[in-house]
């Protein structure tokens, strides 16, 4: 398996395909992917010859964090180290930022093994909740 790192975004169809191979596409709005594709500044894809196999999408002020949005590697591609490199590679974006995201509960002990510390302090507001 040869894999290339890009930082260059895939096609709408190339994306729902990722997100429908991986855990992740459960979790999506798939139906906005053109919009989750432009509005994201930080995208390093993952391909395996033509096929797209990971993804890193986020945001970052490249100097006090970085927010990974999303790390989705096909299921035919984990433990491969794949999504640990678009990490890397989001990290030489952004070099003195931190990296910051939330992860599914399944997902804890990956980060972890990664080096990630884990923090307590996350707070959510969803679409719809009322701001008191």
């Amino acid at each position: 398996m040869s894999i290339s790192y890009r930082r260059a975004a895939p096609t709408p169809e190339q994306f729902v395909e990722l997100y429908r191979a991986c855990t992740l596409g459960a979790r999506r709005p798939l139906e906005h992917a053109a919009e989750l594709i432009a509005n994201a500044p930080l995208i390093v894809s993952a391909w395996d010859g033509p096929q797209l196999v990971g993804l890193a999408r986020g945001w970052s002020d490249h100097v006090h964090a970085t927010y990974l949005a999303d790390l989705a590697v096909r299921d035919s591609h984990q433990r491969h180290g794949i999504g640990r490199q678009l990490i890397k590679e989001l990290r030489t974006i952004a070099p003195l930022a931190m990296i910051v995201l939330i992860a599914a509960p399944h997902a804890h002990e990956y980060y972890g093994r990664l080096g990630f510390a884990q923090h307590r302090s996350c707070w959510i507001l969803k679409p719809g909740m009322e701001l008191v």
